[in-house]
């Protein structure tokens, strides 16, 4: 099989005292014969970013599954290379029925300082093109997040003329936490109501290992919050949003804040309304 090359994409880096972590997207020249999760060998170099086909690894254990993009990074699941640029990639599918891919990766050696120069906090951002990488002005400070946390703002390259702002989980594991998104909408905000729908779901053996995550679904106000997006038509699976549908979500989101601050408001001058009689 032939290698998987970059014509396009972005990529930020991170280079910390364990090493280099890079995460990004990238239009793949051709049909990419990769599995997602798998572990390969990737280059980063002048010649931009290379993938050799050839799987390290399967893909991620078991009690990862799910978990994002951080949790992955900071696994014990990289092997170790020792060619200058190298790094163990891992991808995913960002569109469908694309070639377009968000990747993520640690690199033990790190990168040429000559061709990836990263600024006083560590961090660098890049442009991929076939055979050739150039650094960018950052779209945004990144001090203060995680590497995943980057692919929440819309600026990465896809489809189109758009900039994107990209999930942080394989399209699988979108669709199933729409699923249990939407189960919980239905508890109305009633915590009891959404553990005794939850542990239906997690029952299922592809979904226990998640069960002490999800346990945060609990949280009253979260649950009002997915009531109200299950009122309003809102939920739906996390999937590539361009920078006016990140906008329009942060209006609804505030929609959502505003409705709650003024119930409370109301709900106070009612319990001050002196009894009569």
């Amino acid at each position: 099989m032939k290698n998987v090359f970059a014509k396009n994409g972005q990529v930020f880096v991170r280079k910390n005292s364990y090493g280099t972590l890079f995460v990004g997207s990238f239009e793949s020249s051709e049909k990419a014969p990769l599995c997602e999760g798998a572990g390969y060998v990737g280059m980063l170099n002048k010649n931009g970013l290379t993938i050799s086909p050839t799987p390290l690894d399967s893909g991620l254990p078991d009690r990862l599954l799910g978990q994002g993009i951080k949790a992955a990074l900071e696994a014990s699941v990289w092997v170790k290379l020792t060619t200058p640029g190298s790094l163990m990639v891992r991808a995913f599918q960002s569109f469908e029925d694309s070639n377009w891919w968000t990747f993520y990766g640690v690199s033990d050696v790190g990168l040429d300082s000559s061709l990836f120069p990263l600024d006083t906090a560590g961090h660098g951002w890049f442009r991929l093109e076939e055979r050739k990488v150039t650094p960018i002005l950052a779209p945004l400070d990144a001090v203060g997040v995680t590497p995943a946390q980057v692919l929440d703002c819309p600026v990465w390259p896809g489809p189109g003329e758009h900039s994107y702002r990209l999930p942080q989980h394989p399209q699988k594991w979108c669709q199933k936490y729409h699923e249990i998104n939407v189960v919980l909408g239905k508890a109305k905000g009633d915590a009891e109501v959404a553990r005794f729908l939850l542990d239906g779901i997690k029952v299922s053996q592809e979904l226990s290992h998640l069960s002490p995550l999800l346990s945060d679904s609990y949280d009253v106000n979260y649950l009002k919050y997915l009531f109200f997006l299950s009122q309003n038509n809102y939920l739906a699976p996390d999937k590539p949003l361009t920078a006016a549908q990140v906008e329009l979500r942060t209006k609804k989101i505030n929609a959502f804040f505003l409705e709650s601050l003024e119930m409370d408001v109301s709900n106070k001058n009612k319990s001050r309304v002196p009894k009569i009689g």
